[in-house]
């Protein structure tokens, strides 16, 4: 089995810098032990492509083990997906092979600055430099950089200048440069731990957006008879010094043949016995079609051979031919006129009767030339080879040069050439279309209107990358029309980014259930607008799983524009270590110079929350104490509050038992239920039960949503329930009182009328309250006097009586208590 959570790259953060990033890999064998070995796959891929596959072999976890491994990432910065799969050969009998597969993602930042750019080499003059600014802050955390040109790319008296790192992207002013002079210039950090970056250079003439001049790569350029003219600074058709050498060398005078051209042997074998033919070309004078006439075919076999070539020869061909070792013993035979001499003849030839056994003789001659009219040439026994040595000056009247690809543009717009045609001469100029998948095609020969063309009709989403193919014609006279120099202008891509300056979250560590804000700006450094793209956040977690949190289409951004992008979110999901993950383009819609700049990631960690719930329990809205009477069907409440920040939304939360007996929702509902809210309480239980006499406990467990218990033994409340009505425990407070007191009792049940009647200690009544059954309570009753008699004379010093009259129904019930004033 492999999962996700097994794969963790272990560096927090990894850079363009690191050679390799370190991972630990758990293996894990949920099934019986097995005796043989494990492969396992590790697969990277980046961009799109696979960049490099490793498998290992080794023992299959009994149950669980680690590996660690490495995997290259020096200089791919950007989005990497890491693939383990395990048994890929399939060679192990499982239970399941569907969980033998996980992938994890993670990113490679960059810490270099890097150029906005199209093209490296063939540029145009600059009078702005735009560097983008390195992804995440570095150790040092640079705040400056350096900006180094010269006029050789070996920086030799180089110019360095010192600039301030700018927001995202740093913007370069160059001045007083050389015109007409190629300038080649890096960039690095101003800290000795960076390395310059890469090389770019441009030519300091014209405004182009790409520029072939005098000053050219010659491995970039293909050509076919064209060369340029260092002084005239300048392409035109070859004129070619060609030299052709022709060697015999018979028995005695070395053993071999030779055709040489240009001073580069071209016979595939130059040591045999018998004679070598070549046709030659008449502009080139190349050797090609090369046959051979030899032992250990017989003599006979060789004549007709060589006479049924020669024959087939159109009249003009020109044939080259030289013996090596013999000819007369494999070819020729003893004796002058034999049929293979006439058919030589026809080639012009002088000397072939005179040649004999083991002599040196060459031959370049023309179908149907007269004997003696072509070179030839023949030597005796122990004269020396038979050598013709002979050379032209060809001027090729055509030929080509393909010049070096352009790419990254979203839109072509126009060509302007450099060029000089002599009367009767053509240049040709041939615009190529190359596809994704490297598909070319021939798309136009260019119509130009003076020096200017328009290629707007090429589709730069077919075609992201043209070439141009320069065709030359020479006049009748052979003489060479004359090339010069290219210009191209086009539209660059957009150019999406973000960095560690335009990104900020409200904080690193956050208590569960708290919200954490994110901001963020996306910009476009690129010269063209970006078309709806999408931006996508996604939170990740500890296991290597992902939550995507937001989403949003930008309709478009425009060149050198930004978008604010502010998000909040709720950590109410988890505990741990979390990842902001911004994901710019996440589509990949649109075509950029540098697309791995389009991630960043933000850390963070959500804290558990150990504040403890409260439970507050009430009976018809009033608190009770244990023993207190209640209604027999009372309205009991049971309140859960929380100062955590996580709602609570689970029923289990609130737990009750009366008389140590579970009350379940799902069994309840009729007098059970429960409601949840965003403030406190968090949670209110509302129990309605019908009670028959007798005493009862009442124990409520609650918990928030972290599982933080608001007391381990419980809420308990002991109350009494009685159907019949009693008036319980009546007495006064204070007594003796000095005027004003309380009159209290106690109620199993609500009557219909409570009176308090107070007497002389001779019976005349002197004040009488009545309690209507409203302002009456379950168990304790407490109802104030002022001291007063009905008139509200102040009562004077001494013993006093009172009865407290309940009436239910037919039901009456007497309690008579003394009280005393004394002053």
């Amino acid at each position: 089995v492999v999962k996700p959570d097994f794969i963790k790259v272990l560096e927090s953060v990894l850079t363009e810098n690191n050679d390799s990033a370190d991972v630990e890999l758990i293996l894990t064998n949920l099934g019986k032990a097995d005796s043989d070995s494990l492969s396992i796959l590790i697969t990277g891929i980046y961009s799109d492509s696979t960049v490099y596959s490793i498998e290992y072999n080794l023992s299959a976890p009994l149950f669980k083990d680690t590996m660690d491994f490495v995997i290259p990432i020096f200089g791919l910065v950007g989005k990497h997906t890491l693939r383990v799969e395990m048994d890929p050969n399939n060679l192990i009998d499982e239970i399941s092979k569907d969980d033998n597969i996980a992938s994890i993602n993670f990113l490679v930042s960059s810490t270099n600055l890097r150029p906005v750019e199209a093209e490296k080499f063939y540029t145009s003059k600059r009078s702005i430099i735009t560097l983008l600014n390195p992804t995440i802050q570095s150790g040092e955390n640079p705040d400056k950089i350096e900006f180094a040109y010269a006029t050789t790319d070996s920086f030799i008296n180089q110019t360095v200048e010192i600039k301030n790192l700018d927001t995202l992207v740093t913007r370069l002013s160059l001045n007083g440069l050389i015109p007409q002079q190629r300038y080649y210039w890096r960039t690095r950090l101003n800290s000795g731990q960076f390395e310059w970056g890469a090389t770019f250079s441009f030519y300091n003439e014209m405004d182009n957006s790409w520029l072939f001049n005098k000053s050219f790569r010659m491995n970039e350029v293909v050509s076919e008879n064209a060369v340029f003219d260092s002084s005239s600074n300048s392409w035109a058709l070859q004129i070619k010094n060609i030299e052709l050498k022709i060697i015999s060398a018979g028995s005695n005078d070395g053993m071999f043949a030779s055709m040489r051209y240009n001073r580069q042997e071209l016979l595939p074998n130059t040591f045999f016995w018998g004679i070598v033919t070549a046709e030659i070309d008449s502009f080139t004078l190349q050797p090609n079609d090369f046959r051979y006439y030899i032992w250990p075919n017989s003599i006979e076999e060789n004549a007709d051979s060589l006479i049924n070539y020669i024959e087939s020869l159109s009249e003009g061909t020109i044939v080259a031919m030289a013996i090596s070792d013999d000819a007369a013993q494999t070819v020729l035979g003893f004796s002058n006129g034999t049929p293979v001499r006439r058919a030589i003849e026809s080639l012009g030839s002088l000397y072939i009767d005179s040649v004999l056994f083991k002599e040196s003789w060459s031959i370049i001659g023309v179908k149907g030339a007269l004997p003696g009219s072509v070179p030839e040439v023949y030597s005796k026994h122990f004269n020396g080879p038979a050598i013709i040595d002979t050379s032209k000056i060809s001027k090729f009247d055509n030929g080509y040069l393909q010049l070096p690809v352009i790419k990254n543009s979203v839109e072509w717009q126009s060509v302007f050439k450099s060029d000089s045609l002599v009367a009767g001469s053509i240049l040709d100029y041939f615009v190529r279309g190359i596809k994704s998948d490297n598909t070319i095609d021939t798309l136009a020969n260019l119509s130009f209107i003076g020096d200017s063309a328009s290629i707007s009709f090429i589709d730069a989403e077919i075609y992201p990358q043209i070439d141009f193919v320069i065709n030359f014609t020479a006049n009748n006279s052979l003489e060479s029309p004359i090339f010069k120099s290219l210009g191209v202008n086009f539209i660059p891509p957009p150019e999406l980014a973000t960095n560690y300056q335009v990104v900020s979250s409200t904080a690193d560590t956050v208590l569960i259930g708290e919200d954490v804000g994110l901001s963020f700006y996306v910009y476009n450094v690129g010269e063209s607008k970006a078309d709806s793209f999408k931006v996508k956040v996604d939170v990740g977690n500890d296991d290597n799983s992902s939550n995507t949190i937001f989403e949003q289409i930008v309709d478009s951004l425009g060149s050198n524009e930004r978008k604010l992008f502010n998000l909040t979110f709720n950590t109410s999901t988890g505990l741990g270590a979390k990842t902001f993950m911004i994901d710019i383009d996440s589509d990949k819609q649109i075509r950029e110079l540098y697309e791995d700049n389009n991630f960043y990631t933000v850390p963070f960690y959500i804290k558990q929350d150990t504040s403890i719930p409260s439970l507050n329990i009430s009976f018809d809205g009033t608190d009770i104490l244990d023993g207190d009477y209640i209604s027999p069907s009372p309205e009991i409440k049971i309140e859960l509050s929380d100062e955590s920040l996580l709602p609570i939304s689970d029923t289990s939360a609130i737990t009750i038992f009366l008389n140590d007996d579970p009350i379940y929702y799902a069994i309840n509902q009729s007098v059970l239920s429960i409601s949840f809210n965003e403030e406190n309480p968090k949670a209110i239980v509302t129990y309605t039960p019908e009670l028959k006499d007798g005493d009862y406990i009442l124990k409520v467990f609650g918990k928030n949503s972290l599982d933080n218990v608001a007391d381990s033994s419980g809420l308990e409340k002991q109350f009494r329930v009685s159907n019949e009505v009693k008036l319980l425990e009546v007495y006064n407070y204070p007594n003796p009182t000095s005027g004003e007191t309380h009159f209290t009792f106690k109620l199993s049940q609500i009557p219909d009328e409570v009176k308090i009647k107070i007497y002389t200690i001779a019976g005349r009544l002197i004040k009488e309250i009545n309690i209507p059954p409203t302002d009456l309570k379950y168990d304790f009753n407490k109802i104030y006097w002022d001291g007063r008699d009905e008139d509200g004379d102040i009562l004077g010093n001494g013993v006093y009586l009172y009865k407290v009259i309940l009436t239910a129904g037919e039901k009456t019930e007497k309690v008579i208590q003394k009280l005393a004033i004394v002053r």
